[in-house]
């Protein structure tokens, strides 16, 4: 082969490479996509329905959420503990306590693949509240409310603070002794009793067969 073929054979060779070179498509760093973690859930509520049923909602403020997270957490103090999760696009959950006395407290945060968003305002609803708790270590056989309200009369045999088998008025709000009537008839115990229209009297009916009136 002449050397000037030769030098044509290598220029065509180079030709076509710069023309292959031209004609592949260049290689593109992958772009890593960016975390996006849901926006924050909004104006929580929650209302009472029916009595027994619990009425959460909510504001969607995310837009690649999979689903809500509910926390529940019993009374005002205390941990939240998890309730349930959604699917994606729910604002509106009902929960069924099956009971009129309650107090919980509420907050939801939307989640994805990348994470969870910051929670929502807490929101709380009450039932029927306890309102005290008044314990003397016995049995209660008998409880009435005054003609206001304001007070309660509690018959049973108590180890403690009420004397054994007497009656004890409490205060309805706070739950606090204000007297103790403790039987005359001391071999007995107060079986039932009622009070007076005008809350001036109490008549004790005993397991002796005694009938005690108290002013």
């Amino acid at each position: 082969m002449s050397k000037y073929l030769l030098r044509y054979t290598i220029f065509l060779i180079a030709i076509s490479i710069l023309i292959g070179c031209e004609q592949s498509s260049t290689p593109i760093s992958p772009i890593e996509s960016e975390t996006e973690i849901p926006s924050e859930v909004a104006n929580l509520t929650a209302t009472i329905i029916q009595e027994t049923t619990i009425s959460l909602k909510w504001e969607d403020k995310a837009s690649s959420e999979i689903g809500f997270e509910i926390f529940e957490r019993s009374g005002s103090e205390g941990e939240f503990i998890p309730l349930m999760r959604t699917e994606a696009n729910v604002t509106k959950v009902m929960l069924d306590k099956r009971r009129k006395a309650f107090d919980y407290c509420y907050k939801v945060r939307a989640v994805n693949k990348d994470g969870a968003s910051g929670f929502s305002n807490e929101a709380r609803v009450v039932g029927f509240q306890l309102a005290s708790v008044v314990d003397g270590g016995g049995n209660l056989h008998e409880i009435e409310f005054s003609s206001d309200g304001k007070f309660i009369a509690v018959a049973g045999n108590f180890v403690s603070d009420f004397g054994d088998g007497g009656v004890a008025i409490v205060d309805a709000h706070d739950g606090n002794i204000v007297k103790v009537i403790e039987p005359i008839d001391e071999l007995g115990t107060v079986e039932n009793f009622c009070l007076s229209p005008n809350d001036q009297f109490v008549a004790h009916g005993m397991n002796t067969g005694t009938l005690e009136v108290w002013v």
